[in-house]
């Protein structure tokens, strides 16, 4: 029962990846781009979550990965980020923080 109710969880999870992030991220984008984009949004999360620590300061780390992003020419629109950092961040909190979103596949 506990494996179907994880295999449900997951499910559901990648679900939601594909429904929202998908989209987002194939509009006017080149693969390369999107993995890109993809790539450093985990790592600014993460460094995000590390260097600020202190509960209830969300849309501050979020601001952080933002302006991060921009300072750093990463090209995506702010609806885009909005959806995709809310989206990584949903992914760590339900599966750990040691958890990668993607791997690298070279």
């Amino acid at each position: 029962m506990e494996m179907y109710t994880i295999t449900l969880i997951l499910v559901a999870i990648m679900s939601v990846i594909s429904y929202y992030l998908v989209p987002f991220l194939i509009a006017n984008t080149s693969v390369k781009q999107r993995q890109e984009a993809l790539f450093w949004i985990n790592v600014t999360v993460k460094i995000a979550e590390q260097a600020f620590k202190d509960k209830g300061i969300g849309p501050f780390k979020k601001d952080y990965v933002i302006k991060w992003l921009k300072d750093n020419n990463i090209k995506v629109s702010e609806k885009q980020l909005n959806v995709i950092i809310d989206t990584v961040v949903e992914f760590y909190n339900k599966n750990g923080w040691d958890k990668l979103l993607l791997e690298d596949r070279q």
